[in-house]
Formats: structure tokens, sequence, C-alpha cells
């Protein structure tokens, strides 16, 4: 909590932060949709979990060999929750292989 203290202390007034948990994972699912539907997806690995990025410069790769069928179902709920019915989204899990048909 000393971190986001620090972060508004310097920050100009007004100035929104979304604070999260940090999550250890090998892999995210990054998602683009039209319409609540998925059109592109595609994982970004870490090297390793020691790693701070999935970014191809710190070791990372991307694999275009993805389930958008299956991750259909989340994508559609999340649009229809943040009311944003273009753009995209990051999913992840903590398993090394996830299952994308169980809610991230």
């Amino acid at each position: 909590l000393s971190a986001v203290a620090q972060f508004f202390q310097n920050a100009k007034l007004g100035t929104e932060a979304l604070v999260q948990h940090k999550v250890q994972a090998l892999r995210e699912a990054r998602v683009t949709y039209v319409d609540g539907r998925p059109f592109h997806g595609y994982w970004r690995i870490r090297e390793s979990l020691k790693s701070a990025s999935a970014a191809s410069t710190r070791g990372g790769y991307q694999d275009f060999n993805f389930p958008l069928a299956e991750i259909a179902p989340f994508v559609e709920r999340f649009a229809n929750m943040t009311g944003v019915v273009v753009g995209g989204a990051d999913f992840i899990w903590q398993e090394a292989e996830p299952n994308v048909g169980v809610e991230p």
C-alpha cells in the first residue's frame, strides 16, 4: 500500500489508478472482438515464471494457434458487463496449459 500512497502523492489531482494483484502465469490470452464476438486471439507466453513480461523483447513469444470458439462465451460476457462491444481484452490463467473453456 505504500507504493499506492506514493503514487497519489505525486499524481495530479483527479488521477485514477487501477490496482490489481499480480498473477504469476506462463500464458495470457489477448483477444480482439467486435459486437462481443472474438475475431482474433493469440497466446502471449513468458519465457519463465521469473520473467516479468511476455514481451518478445523480454524472451516471451506469441502463439497464434488460439481456440477462439472456446473463449467466445467469456468474451461476450465481458463485452456485456462492460458495455464495450468493440475492443480487446487480456485473459489470464495460472495454469501452464489453461483450459479456456473454464472461466479465467
